[in-house]
């Protein structure tokens, strides 16, 4: 008898508790997540779908590094004590990437992360959206959107 209304309560206030908290804020893992926009951070997710560990070590040598633990590369020359490097959280199969997705974990540990990519197509679209969208854009910026465009244009 007491264990039935011990187990009653019990569900009672996970019923009651589960109503209280929101869902966006439920949604995500690790202390929370928020959804990131675009930023140009001189790599973008299209450039290494694709790509083994080691044509990411050769081609991006002193920009790129790889976590083995959160298979996640990361940019080497971004690493502030307290806050994550930005890099791209990605998955392999048959050793290349074939997800990826943009991540940035600032000082407080909230993952913020970008959409998730499968194809070039998907990535390249981002990116040209993104650069569009940007005020103020650069030469860099620019010249980065144009050669979107035109990778764009050769996958069609």
């Amino acid at each position: 008898m007491v264990t039935a209304r011990l187990f009653g309560l019990c569900l009672s206030l996970l019923i009651v508790t589960s109503w209280g908290v929101p869902y966006r804020a439920s949604a995500h893992s690790p202390l929370h997540s928020l959804d990131a926009a675009y930023v140009p951070w001189g790599v973008d997710e299209y450039e290494l779908i694709g790509l083994t560990k080691a044509d990411i070590a050769k081609k991006y040598k002193d920009t790129l590094g790889f976590d083995e633990v959160e298979s996640r590369v990361y940019f080497l020359d971004y690493n502030r004590p307290g806050f994550g490097r930005p890099g791209f959280s990605v998955t392999f199969a048959d050793g290349k990437i074939v997800v990826i997705k943009r991540l940035f974990i600032d000082g407080g540990g909230c993952r913020i992360v970008g959409p998730v990519f499968k194809t070039k197509k998907e990535a390249l679209n981002f990116v040209i959206e993104g650069l569009s969208k940007l005020k103020n854009r650069n030469s860099k910026d620019e010249s980065r959107l144009k050669e979107a465009r035109t990778r764009l244009a050769e996958l069609k």
